[in-house]
C-alpha cells in the first residue's frame, strides 16, 4: 500500500496542474471508494485483498498529495495556515470516526470473525467525503470540463 501510495503521490501531483487539483481529489476518493466498495466487500481472495491494497494505497496517496493544494485554491493563500490546522484537526476526528466504530462492528455484530459490517462501514467513508467533494466542486464551478 505505502509503495503505490508514493506512486499516487507523485503522479497525481504532476497531474494536478493539468487536470485541476480538485478534479483530482474528487478522482482519487471515487477509486478509493470503489476500491473497497467493488474489490472488497466481495473479497473472496487474496489476490483480491492485494489488488484492494494497491488501488486504495495509490487513490490515498493521490489524496494526500492535493489536499493542501485545494486548501490553497479554496480558501486562499492568506487563510492557509489556519486552514491546514483545521485539516489535521479533522484528521485527529477522522481517526475517531474510522477505527473504534469498526472495532465496535467487529466485536458486536461480527462476533470477532466476521470483518463484514466493518468493511461496509469502512467503505462508506469515504463515499460520505466524495459527496462532500462534489458538492464543494460544483460550489466552486458548474462546468464539468473546468480545471479546478
Amino acid at each position: 500500500m505505502n509503495g503505490l501510495s508514493v506512486v499516487g503521490r507523485l503522479s497525481v501531483g504532476m497531474l494536478a496542474d493539468m487536470v485541476g487539483p480538485l478534479n483530482l481529489l474528487v478522482a482519487n476518493t471515487a477509486l478509493a471508494a470503489l476500491s473497497l466498495l467493488v474489490l472488497w466487500v466481495p473479497f473472496d481472495s487474496v489476490g483480491t485483498l492485494i489488488a484492494v491494497d494497491l488501488l486504495f494505497g495509490f487513490a490515498i496517496g493521490g489524496i494526500v498529495s492535493v489536499i493542501p493544494v485545494v486548501a490553497a485554491q479554496v480558501f486562499g493563500l492568506a487563510r492557509l495556515p489556519s486552514i491546514i490546522g483545521l485539516l489535521f484537526i479533522s484528521y485527529f476526528v477522522g481517526g475517531l470516526l474510522g477505527v473504534p466504530p469498526m472495532s465496535a462492528l467487529l466485536d458486536n455484530v461480527g462476533h470477532r470473525t466476521d470483518y463484514t459490517s466493518s468493511i461496509w462501514y469502512m467503505a462508506m467513508l469515504p463515499v460520505c467525503s466524495l459527496l462532500f467533494l462534489v458538492a464543494m466542486r460544483f460550489t466552486v464551478t458548474r462546468k464539468w470540463r473546468a480545471r479546478v
